[in-house]
């Protein structure tokens, strides 16, 4: 019974899921142009990682397209040179999501390429993940386990200074 209770509990603790808030604005769009949101995916919150959120395309007959690339494309584009497109969704009013492959630098481009006329894009978007997204910091355990090391040095030469005066 103990064993179905630990395997339900470490079952549980692995469908964890995390979110993190990544915008929530209102852009203004002219024919052809576009915006870029930048964000990071830590390591720790590189799983079954998307964006997802609402959008309000104003007017309503219009869409915005959504296109993901790294950093590091986002930049060789920028320059006139070529970059993979890691997501691409073409969307009007309403839910979306879009995949994000894993952990590192990236760009959300919101583009109004396709219509005619400017449009006004209301939308929030979360980074969700599995797993807590919590980043662990080796820096203060590698500290408290040199102290643990230095004092327990002191102890053994405290105690084997103290039995070498006893001995004479």
């Amino acid at each position: 019974m103990n064993k179905l209770i630990f395997l339900l509990c470490a079952a549980a603790s692995c469908l964890t899921a995390g979110s993190v808030p990544l915008i929530s604005d209102t852009l203004q769009l002219s024919v052809g142009q576009y915006r870029y949101i930048s964000f990071r995916v830590l390591q720790v919150q590189g799983t079954d990682t998307s964006i997802s959120g609402t959008i309000s395309v104003s007017p309503d007959t219009a869409t915005v397209e959504y296109i993901l690339l790294t950093s590091a494309g986002f930049n060789r584009w920028h320059a006139g040179g070529e970059a993979d497109t890691l997501g691409f969704l073409e969307a009007a009013s309403g839910p979306f999501e879009i995949g994000v492959p894993g952990f590192g630098d990236y760009i959300l481009l919101v583009s109004n390429r396709g219509n005619y006329h400017p449009v006004e894009v209301a939308f929030s978007a979360d980074l969700n993940f599995r797993g807590d997204g919590v980043q662990y910091d080796t820096l203060p355990t590698a500290f408290n386990l040199m102290l643990v090391i230095l004092a327990a040095g002191v102890v053994v030469a405290a105690v084997l200074l103290a039995v070498g005066r006893f001995r004479k």
